[in-house]
């Protein structure tokens, strides 16, 4: 079996970034693109993070990273700095070194649907952190999306157990529950 092609969705703090190490490392995986989304912390910083991730596991430099939304698609959006440090990465001291990528210059959400419309199969979503830019991206081309999208692979939710936003959110449902509502409720697999 050939190389899975995934699309990272992701809002990289701490346990992103480790995610993003494991996937650019990983043999049977071909990472096609990164979308960053608030969540764990601020968007830009978001990006800049993911940009020093890849730059630490040897991601290629033409691997596009592209900024998506800062707020959720209702509420304010919410952090959480005292779980992942101000910087998103647990103010790991020294830091990261800047990373001299430069995002791709459209939106997550036209890196989504333009990634999706290229590939020569099925892509597996890797959604990491709230879901607004899926939710946006599927909703713009829910047809693209029902034709080039294997799977949504969501780290969200909670089954039998509390959450860990509140009692019983988790933290990636509870930052957007509108988009994830939209998502988990689009028929796909």
């Amino acid at each position: 079996m050939g190389r899975i092609p995934v699309i990272l969705d992701v809002d990289t703090g701490v346990d992103d970034a480790l995610a993003l190490l494991l996937a650019v490392r990983c043999p049977d995986m071909d990472v096609l693109a990164v979308t960053c989304v608030h969540g764990n912390i601020d968007v830009d910083i978001v990006v800049e993070n993911t940009c020093k991730v890849l730059d630490a596991a040897g991601a290629p430099s033409d691997l596009p990273v592209a900024r998506g939304f800062a707020e959720p698609l209702v509420q304010h959006a919410q952090h959480c700095p005292e779980i992942h440090g101000q910087d998103g990465l647990g103010d790991l001291r020294p830091p990261l070194p800047m990373s001299s990528r430069k995002p791709w210059p459209g939106h997550a959400v036209q890196l989504l649907n333009e990634t999706l419309q290229t590939a020569n199969e099925p892509v597996t979503i890797v959604a990491l952190a709230p879901l607004t830019n899926v939710a946006i991206a599927l909703r713009t081309d829910r047809e693209l999306w029902r034709s080039k999208v294997a799977r949504i692979v969501w780290m969200g939710g909670a089954v039998s157990s509390g959450g860990n936003a509140s009692a019983w959110s988790e933290a990636n449902a509870a930052y957007d529950p509108e988009a994830a509502h939209m998502v988990l409720t689009s028929g796909l697999p």
